[in-house]
């Protein structure tokens, strides 16, 4: 919180990038998640 400039952009753009990947990870589980849950039934 207290650096400026260039450090803090990376920051936050690491922390987009994590909240992408976590985002798309959950978007391919998805589709198995659902099969398997359907299987179950």
């Amino acid at each position: 919180m207290t650096d400026s400039a260039l450090s803090a952009r990376l920051g936050w753009l690491e922390a987009l990038l994590a909240l992408a990947f976590f985002v798309c990870a959950l978007g391919y589980v998805a589709p198995f998640k659902r099969a398997a849950r359907a299987k179950k039934h």
